[in-house]
């Protein structure tokens, strides 16, 4: 087992997991909590077993936190002393906690995204990606900070008119989201940087 790596940054608290072990030891272990290892137990699909463990191996381990992981009733997860963010592409899992809000995503980049950019992108983001350094790249970034700031509000957004992401450079490490959200709108600060070759894109500040 590894923790990769561990981000403090004011109130943001955001580490990262390598799953090389047996996860049914991790589960035993006594670094998960008995709620962990029932919800575990729930899931059937090998894949979703290893990525739970993973972010969860982030949570309980890397930012020693020991509190219950609640749900919404549309799925986000939540602490009762915190926002908080999970997202994993195995081998990397990571978890992000914040006293008022907590998005972030993990990505690598995929041809896939290619295909499906019109669905997730503006027009004018499109054009951006065609004009930067790396089409495949920016588009990453561009999926990654949309799926930061869904996750931070959890439901009622659409990637492609909804979340609008300002023109940035591959290698920019501060981008800004500008989001409508139930009639009002949003000024979004994410921090985009890599983490074992990962993608990764965090929400560090909200504006209304």
């Amino acid at each position: 087992m590894a923790l990769v790596v561990k981000i403090e940054d004011g109130d943001l608290r955001l580490a990262f997991w390598q799953l090389t072990e047996d996860v049914d030891v991790l589960v035993s272990s006594a670094l998960f909590t008995d709620d962990d290892r029932k919800e575990y137990l729930l899931i059937n699909h090998e894949k979703r077993k290893r990525e739970f463990v993973a972010s969860r191996a982030a949570l309980r381990i890397g930012l020693e936190n020991a509190s219950p992981v609640l749900y919404e009733p549309n799925g986000k997860p939540y602490l009762t002393s915190s926002a908080l963010s999970l997202s994993h592409c195995l081998p990397i899992a990571g978890a992000l906690t914040h006293p008022l809000h907590a998005g972030f995503d993990i990505q690598i980049p995929d041809q896939k995204l290619h295909t499906i950019r019109h669905r997730f992108a503006h027009a004018d983001e499109l054009e951006a990606a065609l004009k930067s350094s790396s089409e495949l790249d920016y588009l990453t970034l561009l999926w990654s900070a949309k799926e930061a700031v869904f996750k931070v509000f959890g439901e009622q957004l659409t990637f492609a008119s909804d979340i609008l992401i300002r023109p940035f450079q591959i290698n920019d490490s501060r981008l800004m989201a500008d989001v409508l959200h139930a009639g009002r709108s949003y000024s979004i600060e994410l921090t985009a940087f890599k983490v074992c070759g990962l993608w990764v894109v965090a929400v560090t500040h909200v504006t209304a």
